[in-house]
C-alpha cells in the first residue's frame, strides 16, 4: 500500500511539474490607432525546436498560444494584408499567462515601391543559366555584396558578370532594384525593360517597369503594364497597385476607370477592404444603392470596427431615406470611435470636396458639425464649399464660426479674404 501511495505521490509531482512549465501568450494585434485587427495570421516558433504554432486573431484582434516552457527563445511572425509584416520578433516568455500587444502599421504604395520584388529564385542562377563558371561567380559576388548592403560593390559585380555574359538577365533586374532604393528610376526603367527583352513578361520585371513608368509620369506605359500584370500576377502586392491606381483616376474625376481598376482588384483580393469601400463609393455615386450596401457589408463583417465603413453605411442609408437604420449606424459609430465621429465625417468631407463633389462634401461636412460644432476645420470646409456653390450666407456663417474657434488658424486670413470677397 505503501509502494501505490509512493507511486500516486511520484506522478502527481511530475504532472504538477508539467503542468508549471506551461506557459500561454494571450495577445492582442492592433492597428495604428489601437483598433483590433482582424484576421491577422500569428506564427509562434522556437529558435532551437521544432515547435511552430499558427493562429489567427479574432474580431477583437485577441489570439491564444500555449507554449511549453522548455527553455527555449521563441519568436512571433504577424502578418495581414494591408499591413507591415512584424517579422519575427522575440517573445519573452515567462511560466503562467503573458499579455502581449503588437501593433502592425499600415502598409502604404511608397512601402511597396521600396520593396525589392527579388527573392532566392531569382537570386540563384546556375553556372548554365549565368552563361559559364567566371560569370557566375562574379554575379554570386553581386547578390553577396546586394544582401550586404554594399550597392556600389554590387553594382559593380553585376556590371562585370553582364561584360562576362550578356544574356545574364538576373543581373539586370538586380541592378533595377537597387537602383529603385535610390529612387533613380530612369535606371530601373532601363535595366527593367532588359530584363523583359530576355524574361518576356516576367511579373517581377512588370512590376519593376510599372513603378519606374508611374514615377516618371509614363502614364499610358504604365497603364499598358499594369493591365499585363494584373493578367500574370494575382498576388496581393498586384491588387494594391491596382487600388492606388483606382485612387489617381477617381482623383482625376474618371470613375469609370476607377470601377474598372476596382473590380480587378477585387477579382484577385475580394477580401481588400479599401478597394471593397471605395468601390462602394463609386456605386452609391451611381446610384446602385444595392450593390453599395452589399459590399459595405462584407467590409463590416470582416472588419466590425472599421469606422470609416460605418461612415460611409450611415451616409448610404441617409441617402436611402433609411433614418432609423442611419440612426442605428450612427450609434455603432459613437461606440466604436467615440472621440472621433465628428473627425471621420470631416476626413470624408474634405476627400469629397477634393474630388469635387460638393453636395457629398456638404453632407458629410454638416454631419461632422452635429457631431461635434466646435470642430473648426470642419467649419472652415463648410465655408469653402458653400462659396462654391455661390451660397454665400451660409457660406459667411461658417466662416465666421471657423474664425472665432480658430483665430490663429494660418487659413484664419483667407477665410476673412473671402468674406471680403462676398460683401
Amino acid at each position: 500500500m505503501r509502494k501505490f501511495s509512493l507511486l500516486f505521490l511520484v506522478l502527481a509531482l511530475a504532472v504538477t511539474s508539467l503542468q508549471a512549465a506551461t506557459s500561454r501568450l494571450v495577445g492582442k494585434v492592433l492597428d495604428e490607432d489601437e483598433k483590433p485587427i482582424q484576421g491577422a495570421e500569428i506564427t509562434i516558433r522556437a529558435k532551437a525546436s521544432s515547435f511552430k504554432k499558427t493562429v489567427k486573431s479574432n474580431k477583437k484582434g485577441r489570439f491564444n498560444v500555449v507554449i511549453v516552457s522548455d527553455g527555449n527563445d521563441y519568436e512571433i511572425h504577424i502578418e495581414r494584408e494591408g499591413y507591415k509584416t512584424l517579422d519575427w520578433q522575440k517573445v519573452e516568455m515567462t511560466i503562467g499567462i503573458n499579455n502581449k500587444e503588437y501593433k502592425l502599421e499600415t502598409r502604404t504604395q511608397e512601402d511597396i515601391a521600396q520593396e525589392s520584388v527579388l527573392n532566392d529564385e531569382i537570386l540563384t542562377v546556375s553556372e548554365e543559366e549565368a552563361g559559364g563558371a567566371k560569370a557566375k561567380r562574379l554575379y554570386d559576388e553581386g547578390v553577396e555584396a546586394f544582401n550586404a548592403g554594399d550597392q556600389p560593390g554590387a553594382l559593380a559585380k553585376f556590371e562585370e558578370a553582364l561584360v562576362e555574359s550578356p544574356e545574364l538577365a538576373e543581373a539586370h533586374l538586380t541592378m533595377a532594384a537597387i537602383y529603385q532604393q535610390g529612387n533613380d528610376h530612369e535606371n530601373v526603367l532601363d535595366r527593367a525593360q532588359k530584363f523583359l527583352e530576355q524574361r518576356a513578361d516576367h511579373p517581377a520585371g512588370l512590376v519593376m517597369l510599372y513603378d519606374a513608368q508611374t514615377a516618371l509620369g509614363m502614364n499610358d506605359q504604365a497603364t499598358t503594364t499594369l493591365d499585363k500584370l494584373a493578367t500574370l500576377d494575382k498576388t496581393g502586392s498586384t491588387a494594391l497597385r491596382l487600388y492606388n491606381d483606382a485612387v489617381a483616376l477617381l482623383r482625376n474625376k474618371d470613375e469609370d476607370g476607377a470601377e474598372q481598376r476596382l473590380e480587378q482588384a477585387l477579382a484577385i483580393d475580394p477580401s481588400m477592404n479599401s478597394a471593397a469601400e471605395s468601390m462602394a463609393r463609386v456605386k452609391l455615386r451611381k446610384g446602385d444603392q444595392e450593390a453599395a450596401m452589399a459590399l459595405i457589408d462584407g467590409v463590416l463583417t470582416r472588419d466590425p470596427q472599421n469606422k470609416n465603413t460605418l461612415a460611409l453605411k450611415h451616409e448610404a442609408q441617409l441617402i436611402a431615406g433609411d433614418k432609423a437604420g442611419a440612426a442605428a449606424t450612427l450609434e455603432q459609430l459613437k461606440l466604436v470611435a467615440p472621440g472621433s465621429v465628428a473627425e471621420t465625417f470631416y476626413r470624408s468631407g474634405e476627400e469629397k470636396f477634393n474630388a469635387g463633389r460638393i453636395d457629398e462634401a456638404i453632407s458629410a461636412l454638416e454631419q461632422a458639425t452635429q457631431a461635434d460644432p466646435s470642430h473648426a476645420r470642419a467649419h472652415y470646409m463648410l465655408g469653402l464649399a458653400y462659396f462654391n456653390k455661390g451660397e454665400n450666407g451660409k457660406a459667411k456663417t461658417h466662416f465666421e464660426k471657423f474664425i472665432e474657434l480658430a483665430p490663429g488658424d494660418t487659413d484664419a486670413d483667407t477665410a476673412k479674404m473671402m468674406m471680403q470677397t462676398m460683401g
